[in-house]
C-alpha cells in the first residue's frame, strides 16, 4: 500500500470514528447495569424530593389554564401578522407597502405593551387580570377587524391589538412565577413553551383551510375567538379562588392551629 492510500485510509477512519463518537451515546457501551456491584445508593441525597415536587407541578390546574392561553396566543398572536396584510387588500385593495405599514402600527403597539405592561402590572391589580385582559382585548378587536370599518378604526384596532399582545407576552415569565412560584420556573416555562410549540404546527394549515374555503372576514374572526376562549380558564379559576366561600375554607382552622402548636 502506497502513502496516498494509507493517507485516505487515515483520514476515512478519523471521519468514521468522529461520526461514531457524535451520533452513538457512550451509554451504549458503558451501561449503568455494569456498575450495580459496585455503587449502591442506599440513601436519599438532597434531590430526593424533587421529583416529587416536580411531578406536583403537573398536577396544578392553574397551570394548564396559564398553558391553553399560551397555546391560544400560536393561533391568534403568531397568525394575525401573516393574515392582516391578506385580509386589508381583500377589504380596502390595500397593496403590501400600504399593508406593511399597519404592521409596524401593529409592532408599535406590542413594543408598548411589552415595556409598560409588566411595570403596570407591578402596581396595579393582580397579574391574572392584566393577562386575561390583554387576551380578551386583542381578541375583541381582531373580531372588530372581521367586521368592514373605516380604515382610521383599522388602524386604531391595530394598535390597541398590539399594546394587549404586548402585555399578554411581557408578563407571562412573571405569571407564572406569581401563580405557581420561582422556584418552579425552570420547570414550568420550558414546559408551557413546548407545548405552544407543537400546538403552533397546527394553527397555519387551519387558518389556510379557512381562507381558502371562506373568506379573510372569517379568519379574522377566529384569531379573536382563539384569544378570548384562552382567557376564560384562568379567568374563571382564579375568580373562583377570589369566591369568599373558598377563601374561607381554604383557611385553616383555629383549633387545629391550637392543637399542632401543643
Amino acid at each position: 500500500m502506497n502513502t496516498d492510500n494509507k493517507l485516505e485510509l487515515h483520514i476515512m477512519v478519523e471521519y468514521t470514528s468522529a461520526i461514531l463518537l457524535h451520533t452513538i451515546p457512550a451509554s451504549l457501551f458503558y451501561s449503568a447495569r455494569k456498575g450495580q456491584d459496585i455503587v449502591k445508593i442506599t440513601k436519599p441525597g438532597p434531590l430526593a424530593g424533587v421529583e416529587e415536587k416536580t411531578k406536583s407541578i403537573f398536577l396544578e390546574p392553574k397551570l394548564w389554564c396559564i398553558i391553553w392561553g399560551m397555546c391560544s396566543t400560536t393561533v391568534g398572536y403568531t397568525n394575525f401578522g401573516l393574515y392582516l396584510p391578506l385580509h386589508l387588500n381583500s377589504v380596502f385593495q390595500f397593496n403590501s407597502q400600504q399593508g406593511s405599514l399597519f404592521l409596524s402600527i401593529f409592532s408599535i403597539g406590542d413594543f408598548f405593551g411589552r415595556v409598560f405592561g409588566p411595570a403596570l402590572s407591578d402596581k396595579f391589580g393582580t397579574r391574572w387580570l392584566w393577562y386575561c385582559g390583554g387576551l380578551s382585548g386583542a381578541g375583541l378587536t381582531m373580531i372588530i377587524l372581521a367586521f368592514q370599518v373605516p380604515p382610521t378604526v383599522v388602524g386604531c384596532c391595530t394598535f390597541t391589538a398590539g399594546i394587549c399582545s404586548g402585555v399578554f407576552i411581557g408578563i407571562y415569565p412573571a405569571l407564572l412565577s406569581d401563580e405557581l412560584g420561582a422556584d418552579r420556573l425552570n420547570h414550568t416555562y420550558p414546559v408551557s413553551l413546548t407545548i405552544a410549540g407543537i400546538c403552533n404546527l397546527a394553527g397555519p394549515p387551519i387558518l389556510a383551510q379557512i381562507s381558502s374555503r371562506l373568506n379573510s372576514y372569517a379568519v379574522m374572526m377566529v384569531l379573536g375567538l382563539s384569544l378570548i376562549f384562552g382567557s376564560l380558564p384562568l379567568l374563571l379559576i382564579s375568580t373562583w379562588r377570589l369566591n369568599p366561600e373558598h377563601l374561607t375554607s381554604a383557611q385553616p382552622n383555629q383549633e387545629d392551629i391550637l392543637e399542632n402548636k401543643s
